[in-house]
This record gives structure tokens, C-alpha cells and sequence, in this order.
């Protein structure tokens, strides 16, 4: 399976080093909105920023970026 790379950006970028396996880029893009939802749980913001002013990039094995977002664009899970 390949290796998909999520990492957080703010302007610096917070590396994902190890990668996920995942079965293709649809399983990347539920698992970037599943890590972005579990880390926006009951948090205002990560990095000292607020979440307007982050970002997540993906990226595959051969760090070809396959798509970002702003975490703005996903909505946090129920509290």
C-alpha cells in the first residue's frame, strides 16, 4: 500500500514523518478530514494559531502534493 504524508502548515510546516499506509488518494483525503476533526476536538487552535491560520498539505511516497486544505474547511465533530 502506499504511504500518504499529512502535515500541518502555518507557514512553517509541522512534518509528518512517518506517513500513513492507505489504499488509495479517496482513503488520503477521509483520513486528512478525520486527522484534522481529531485534532480540532475542543481546541481553539494548534501551534499557538488559531485554526484560520493553518493548513494541511498531503503528500504521497514520492512527496508529490496530492492536495491541501485550510482547516477552516472541515468542521469539528460534536461536542
Amino acid at each position: 500500500m502506499p504511504l500518504y504524508y499529512f502535515h500541518v502548515r502555518n507557514g512553517d510546516t509541522l512534518a509528518d514523518v512517518d506517513g500513513t499506509e492507505l489504499s488509495d488518494e479517496t482513503a488520503a483525503r477521509a483520513h486528512a478530514k478525520t486527522v484534522a476533526n481529531e485534532l480540532m476536538f475542543r481546541r481553539d487552535g494548534m501551534l499557538d494559531r488559531k485554526w484560520s491560520d493553518l493548513s494541511m498539505t498531503v503528500h504521497d511516497e514520492d512527496g508529490v502534493e496530492l492536495f491541501s486544505f485550510p482547516f477552516t474547511d472541515v468542521s469539528e465533530p460534536d461536542i
